[in-house]
């Protein structure tokens, strides 16, 4: 038996979750609203209530089919006006007493969780500007995160394999050193250890540290130069359209970090009945390689295979003589991507909002 406290589990898009032992922890991306779901109380018991105390007996117990008053542990006087066990049973929980009332594991919980999310999620995108985030910093977050979580973590294993990603991060784009800390950067990072190794300096060598008693070392040779995806210039006019269209990425529609979720897909047929598509890439990081998909896009109907060369996805194929005369309507074009199952309703400005605020 499981049982569901605070806030109903957002769409995945919008979860940013935390795989603790015996409950599964979230937090709206957007609105921050913390839920979980209690699955092995007996694991849970150790650990959820450095959390929120509101969650500790009462429904720790409640989730083991014994009634008790809530946070009795920490608070004895609340039970007379805590939920009932009618109330748990029935997922009826203010999430507001999970989000008000938090104990010393929470900022690491959700750290790892929002860091997760990021890793998932962050909309980089020319258009209205938003960078891609530095991978060795999420990673750097996740270890720092973690091992204050250790323990709490369904996988024994989740420090090491942090540890083991920044590692590999490190040796796709050098080692970490105060400069790569912005001051946002810095400051996130110093919440999750002591005041006194709150230093940007302090926060590296904390991290060396714990990757270290892991038997991973973050020494790397230098980041390899970064290769140049550029188109190059065809020096000749552009030839003239018998139709085009556009229509806005769904970015849902294809994984993250391919193409710009702020984008339009562009369509034109040309003189010799040729479908062209063009589709803004998403940003990448320095030196980072552009990810392998097969990415498609399909105009009303007809397949056109894409590949990427620089900022930008191409491709072209052979128009059916019956598309030109398709009602502007009909004319629609849409990405997929092979073995990618698209995530429903993705929203890019509530993505945008989200970045904003981090």
């Amino acid at each position: 038996m499981s049982i569901q406290i605070g806030a109903p589990r957002p769409p995945a898009w919008l979860a940013a979750v935390f795989e603790g032992a015996g409950a599964t922890l979230w937090w709206h991306a957007e609105t921050g609203a913390p839920g979980a779901e209690i699955w092995d109380a007996a694991r849970a018991a150790g650990w959820l209530h450095a959390v929120w105390p509101d969650a500790d007996a009462t429904v720790l117990s409640e989730a083991s089919g014994e009634a008790l008053g809530i946070g009795r542990t920490s608070e004895p006087n609340r039970s007379e006006s805590g939920p009932s066990g009618a109330d748990l049973r029935h997922n009826r929980i203010d999430p507001t007493q999970l989000s008000d009332r938090t104990g010393p594991l929470e900022p690491f919980a959700r750290a790892a969780a929002l860091a997760g999310w990021s890793g998932a999620w962050w909309p980089a995108s020319h258009t209205p500007g938003i960078a891609p985030l530095d991978p060795r910093l999420i990673e750097t977050e996740r270890v720092l995160a973690l091992a204050a979580l250790d323990g709490a973590s369904d996988d024994d294993d989740a420090v090491a394999r942090a540890a083991a990603g920044l590692a590999a991060r490190t040796g796709d784009h050098g080692p970490l050193d105060e400069t790569d800390l912005g001051p946002r950067d810095a400051a996130r990072l110093a919440r999750l250890l002591p005041n006194d190794r709150q230093q940007p300096r302090a926060v590296l060598a904390t991290v060396k540290d714990i990757a270290g008693d892991h038997g991973i070392d973050l020494t790397a040779a230098p980041a390899p130069t970064r290769t140049d995806y550029a188109l190059a210039a065809s020096g000749t006019a552009e030839a003239a359209s018998l139709v085009s269209g556009t229509a806005p990425v769904d970015p849902g529609s294809v994984p993250q970090h391919v193409v710009d979720p702020f984008g339009l897909i562009e369509w034109r047929v040309t003189m010799t009945m040729t479908i062209e598509v063009t589709v803004a890439a998403a940003p990448l990081f320095a030196n980072a390689r552009p990810p392998g998909v097969d990415l498609r896009a399909r105009i009303a109907g007809t397949e056109v295979p894409l590949a990427r060369a620089g900022d930008v996805w191409f491709g072209a194929a052979a128009a059916p003589a019956g598309l030109i005369a398709l009602p502007p309507a009909r004319r629609t074009a849409t990405l997929h991507a092979a073995d990618f199952v698209p995530v429903e309703g993705v929203d890019p400005d509530a993505l945008r909002r989200i970045a904003d605020g981090l």
